[in-house]
């Protein structure tokens, strides 16, 4: 995993210019080389979901600062261990006409997208439900430096990161920490300058006094992420006329953006598995409802 940090540095280290103004054009190019080719494409690892817990008389849920507009698609609601699907107004002014009182239910009958928010109707009679819905991210604006002063306690099974000597802050929220096992995890949450939650439960070895990396790190997928650097290595050498060496990273891209669109762009639910000409029967889709003759 790169973070915004290690791409702006290869930026610069590639270019052999680390002033002030090549870095500021170097982080405004990767931001925008992301934003270009999220925008592209309806890419898998762009997916998102929401989780939002019912409240008494409320039938307006505010869609996170993420979503993107046009993007919602599965919307169900989660109660007592089941789902229920929820029937699409699509025009705001039917929906108004429909939700014309303040009748409640448990489980609403209709919802209707507005601006950013998800409306539901009736209203929602208790807190015993949870609203979960689908949708597709907007690249992220990556502006943060690493972060690794103090050390961590990591706690296998466990989602909370508690530091010793940090300063942690809640801009901190949503970016990647680097963990004794390895491995990235997102932060979920945001207690005060030591204590921080995770999204997963870690899963490595419980470690205490470990070093650690938070990293604002780019929406791209790891693997894929020098896409960010190649776009702008292009334009910083034809500006500077090198056209061999713009012609180069312009290749790089090119390749390393055909390979994203190849892996992320599949979203097929078939059950047969095509490899070359051959095709794999799913082991896992059992028939069902047979009889005997």
């Amino acid at each position: 995993m790169k973070t915004f940090e290690n791409l702006y540095t290869d930026f610069t280290t590639i270019t052999k210019d680390n002033s002030t103004s090549n870095v500021t054009f170097g982080k405004a190019q990767i931001n925008d080389t992301q934003k270009s080719v999220c925008n592209m494409a309806d890419f898998i690892f762009l997916d998102d979901e929401m989780y939002s817990s019912s409240v008494i008389n409320q039938g307006d849920y505010r869609l996170p600062p993420n979503y993107q507009a046009g993007s919602l698609g599965a919307v169900y609601i989660l109660n007592g261990g089941n789902k229920y699907p929820i029937k699409e107004i699509h025009s705001q002014e039917e929906f108004e006409q429909l939700a014309n009182d303040s009748s409640t239910a448990t489980i609403p009958e209709i919802y209707c997208v507005y601006n950013d928010y998800i409306k539901f109707y009736p209203l929602f009679a208790d807190t015993t439900s949870v609203i979960y819905a689908k949708y597709r991210q907007v690249a992220k604006q990556m502006s943060a430096d690493d972060y690794d002063t103090g050390t961590i306690t990591a706690t296998y099974n466990s989602l909370a990161i508690v530091g010793s000597g940090t300063t942690f802050t809640s801009a901190m929220v949503g970016r990647q920490i680097l963990l004794p096992d390895g491995l990235w995890y997102k932060i979920r949450t945001f207690t005060d300058a030591t204590n921080l939650a995770l999204e997963k439960t870690y899963e490595g070895t419980t470690t205490t006094g470990a070093s650690y990396t938070i990293g604002d790190c780019p929406t791209i997928p790891d693997g894929f992420q020098d896409l960010l650097i190649y776009k702008p290595l292009e334009t910083y050498f034809m500006i500077k006329g090198e056209e061999k060496r713009s012609s180069f990273y312009k290749n790089l891209y090119d390749l390393m953006l055909r390979d994203l669109k190849s892996r992320y762009l599949s979203r097929s639910a078939n059950q047969v598995f095509v490899k070359g000409e051959v095709k794999v029967k799913n082991p896992n889709d059992y028939p069902t409802g047979l009889t005997s003759a």
